[in-house]
C-alpha cells in the first residue's frame, strides 16, 4: 500500500503548485477537493475543459486521486441547506470520472447549524439519525448514473458517531456503493488509553471488509488537530496490523497535522510501512 495525503494539507494559489507540494514530499497519491466549486456550474464545454486541465495537471506529475471530497451536513437542521449540498454532490459524481476518480467522500453530519464537524447534542436523536438515513439513501440514487463508490468516516462529532453506528448505516442501506473510510483516530478520540486496543479491534472487526478508503492521522485525546502522524496516541503498528487482515489494498491517506509538520509525518509514515512482515501488502 503506497502513501498518499490530503492535498489540502499544502495551502497553495492555486492547483499547480499544490499538486507540486504533493510531488515533492514523493508521494502519489491524494485525497483531493476540487479548488473551485463554481466550475460545475459551468457550461457543459467549459466544465470539461476545466476539469481535463486539472486531470491532466495531475496525470504531469505522476499523481492520482484516491478520492474526492464531497463533504456537506447531510444532517443539517435546514433541509434547504441538505438540498444544496446534496445539488453539489450529484455534479460531483458526473466530474469524478473527468478527474480519474471512483470514490467520493462524505459526512454524516451533525445538528449543528455552522460546522459539519462539531458535535451537537442532538445528534443522537432518532430525528437526526432519519435525516441522515434519507440523505445517504438519496446520494446513492442520485449518484447512481456515476457509478461512484461513496465513502463516509465514523466520527465521534457526527451522527455516524462510531464503529456500530457505522455497521448498523451499511446494513440499513444494503449498497455495495457504501462504504467505509477508516481513520483510528476518530474512533479513538474518546476512549481511555486502556481501551483503545480493544476498541479499534472492534472497528475492524465490525467494518474492515467495507474500507474503501484508509487515513493515517495521529492524535491525543479529545483533540485531532495539528498532531505530528507518529507523535499522538495512536498505535500505527497495531493499526496497520488490522488494516492488513482486511482485504483492502488501496493507498494511506496522510493527515492531520501542520504543512511544517508534514516531511516528518511522512518519513515516520514510511519507515512504519517499510517495517511490515513479509507478505504485507504495504509498499511506501
Amino acid at each position: 500500500m503506497e502513501l498518499g495525503i490530503l492535498a489540502r494539507t499544502f495551502d497553495r494559489d492555486d492547483v499547480e503548485q499544490t499538486l507540486a507540494a504533493v510531488s515533492e514530499h514523493g508521494l502519489q497519491w491524494m485525497q483531493f477537493k476540487l479548488p473551485d466549486p463554481s466550475l460545475l456550474d459551468q457550461p457543459q464545454t467549459e466544465r470539461r475543459a476545466g476539469l481535463r486541465k486539472i486531470k491532466q495537471a495531475v496525470d504531469d506529475r505522476g499523481l492520482a486521486i484516491a478520492a474526492l471530497s464531497a463533504t456537506y451536513n447531510m444532517a443539517h437542521p435546514d433541509p434547504s441547506i441538505r438540498r444544496a449540498g446534496m445539488n453539489y454532490l450529484e455534479k460531483l459524481s458526473q466530474a469524478a470520472v473527468d478527474l480519474g476518480t471512483h470514490c467520493l467522500t462524505l459526512c454524516t453530519g451533525t445538528r449543528d447549524p455552522d460546522n459539519m464537524w462539531k458535535h451537537h447534542p442532538d445528534n443522537r436523536t432518532p430525528e437526526a439519525w432519519e435525516d441522515m438515513l434519507a440523505s445517504v439513501e438519496e446520494a446513492l440514487e442520485r449518484t447512481q448514473d456515476s457509478g461512484v463508490i461513496l465513502g463516509f468516516e465514523p466520527e465521534y462529532h457526527n451522527v455516524v458517531c462510531s464503529a456500530q453506528a457505522g455497521r448498523t448505516l451499511l446494513d440499513t442501506m444494503e449498497s455495495t456503493r457504501l462504504k467505509v473510510i477508516m481513520d483510528a483516530a476518530n474512533i479513538l478520540l474518546y476512549c481511555e488509553p486502556n481501551d483503545m486496543d480493544a476498541v479499534l479491534t472492534e472497528a475492524f472487526d465490525l467494518l474492515g471488509d467495507d474500507l474503501v478508503l484508509v487515513h493515517g492521522k495521529d492524535f491525543l485525546q479529545g483533540h485531532t488537530g495539528d498532531v505530528p502522524f507518529g507523535q499522538g496516541m495512536l498505535d500505527v503498528d497495531l493499526y496497520l496490523s488490522l488494516i492488513e487482515e482486511t482485504p483492502y489494498q488501496g493507498p494511506f491517506i496522510l493527515h492531520g497535522f501542520a504543512e511544517e509538520d508534514a516531511a516528518a509525518s511522512i518519513e515516520f509514515a514510511r519507515r512504519k510501512l517499510q517495517g511490515r512482515g513479509k507478505g504485507s501488502h504495504f509498499h511506501a
